[in-house]
């Protein structure tokens, strides 16, 4: 809350590279979405992209640990990816429902 104040977020889109089993995916989300798929498709993987920003941008939370806490960027880096592949998340959020959104990006270095 800012100043007394209410303001509401939500993910628009989500852009993953070499980011476990995907090379690149781009999801567009709505206000409501639903992740279904066949065992080993990529579900838990998706869903722990989101984690992954939350654990860095919770209180006290920082990029070394969120790595730590998935063993290491090996662990994360796509297995479809080069050996020096970077990983990437990028999202884009709406606040508010104001027509203005904004794209945060994260990129590590493998090399």
């Amino acid at each position: 809350m800012k100043r007394g104040i209410a303001v509401s977020a939500r993910f628009t889109m989500l852009t993953l590279a070499n980011w476990r089993n995907f090379k690149r995916v781009e999801l567009y989300l709505g206000p409501r979405a639903f992740i279904v798929g066949p065992n080993a498709s990529g579900k838990s993987n998706l869903l722990d992209a989101f984690r992954f920003l939350r654990d860095i941008a919770a209180p006290g939370g920082s990029l070394v640990n969120a790595v730590k806490d998935r063993r290491g960027l090996k662990h994360i880096s796509s297995f479809h990816a080069s050996r020096n592949s970077d990983v990437r998340i990028e999202v884009e959020v709406e606040i508010d429902e104001n027509p203005s959104r904004w794209t945060y990006a994260l990129e590590i270095a493998r090399g």
